[in-house]
């Protein structure tokens, strides 16, 4: 790699990716990263250039982004992990990067464990632990070598986000799930639940999960060493919590910040459930060790307490916010 590591960043204004990117601006090493944003809309990249907050900003057609990856040292995936023709844009981009250079790019992808889920229907939790293959596009290119990517998949990731980002009004600080089941609810006047609440979701707060991610670059880009890639997925947890845990204490904040007509909480029916099948999300277990995450030197901070007394404040700033702020890959 040259002296400056070029990085091709997605995922800036999410609740993740600012987290993440002002944690690389922030890094040691930052005067020797040449960032660029890509994003979606012209209007998003203008707004990004023109605060001057330490990264360049691109727009256009999944043929710009592949582009913009056919010169990177470090992809950085923070935007959706679902969207199969961005990904298969950034595969075809590390290919041409390899074929100019004979150097293989590194992709930093991120997932979420539900990849592992048992859509239990809020049934109650048990002992197991799930293995997952990764991403098969990333995990093919992996294995030919013109690329080395690296998939974590996070479970349920809370608390505030916080930096240059959140400041300048650019990304959501909000943590994803409770703003989608936040407009829903809205929409419906009553706080509602999927089955007996009894299913549970390890959890890992923003910051942590930022700081493993920073972890997994150092240790790839920065110094070089050879960890499991392709083929292997990079899980984060620092406990775990059960649905009625924490819930109810979304329900109550919802009702005291006047997102809801009333503090009754009632089952979601099948019918609502259909119009909004991502409440089933809400009614999983996914439960996850990161044995192999620690191995890279890293080790969260944060834990449940601090989730669930965190939930008010959460709740608080998303009763401000507008409407369309964040989270756009799910719309109800």
């Amino acid at each position: 790699m040259s002296s400056n590591i070029r990085i091709v960043f997605l995922g800036l204004t999410g609740y993740l990716g600012g987290t993440l990117l002002e944690a690389l601006l922030t890094h040691p090493n930052a005067s020797q990263f040449d960032i660029t944003a890509f994003v979606r809309s012209e209007e998003k990249a203008s707004d990004i250039n023109n605060t001057a907050l330490g990264v360049k900003a691109i727009s256009g057609t999944f043929s710009k982004l592949e582009e913009a990856v056919s010169i990177a040292d470090v992809v950085f995936n923070i935007a959706s992990s679902d969207d199969l023709p961005m990904t298969q844009a950034i595969i075809d981009g590390a290919r041409k990067r390899y074929a100019s250079t004979k150097t293989a790019p590194v992709v930093i992808h991120v997932s979420g464990s539900a990849i592992i889920a048992d859509f239990a229907g809020g049934q109650h939790l048990n002992d197991k632990r799930f293995i997952a293959t990764s991403d098969i596009p990333l995990a093919e290119a992996h294995e030919q070598g013109f690329l080395k990517s690296y998939i974590l998949a996070p479970p349920l990731i809370w608390g505030l986000a916080t930096g240059r980002f959140v400041d300048a009004g650019l990304q959501n600080p909000a943590f994803s799930s409770i703003k989608l089941l936040s407009r829903i609810v809205k929409r419906r006047g009553v706080f509602g639940f999927v089955g007996p609440q009894l299913n549970a979701w390890s959890t890992i707060e923003v910051h942590d999960l930022a700081q493993l991610i920073v972890t997994m670059f150092n240790t790839v880009v920065i110094k070089h060493k050879e960890i499991a890639g392709g083929k292997a997925y990079y899980f984060s947890a620092n406990g775990d919590v059960v649905s009625k845990e924490y819930l109810s204490r979304i329900a109550h904040a919802m009702h005291k910040y006047g997102l809801t007509k009333t503090a009754d909480i009632t089952e979601f029916t099948p019918e609502e459930i259909a119009k909004w099948p991502i409440l089933n999300a809400f009614a999983i277990n996914s439960r996850t060790t990161d044995a192999r995450s620690r191995s890279l030197g890293w080790a969260p901070v944060h834990t449940v307490p601090e989730f669930l007394d965190s939930i008010d404040e959460s709740i608080k700033v998303i009763s401000i916010q507008k409407e369309d702020f964040g989270a756009h890959w799910m719309e109800v």
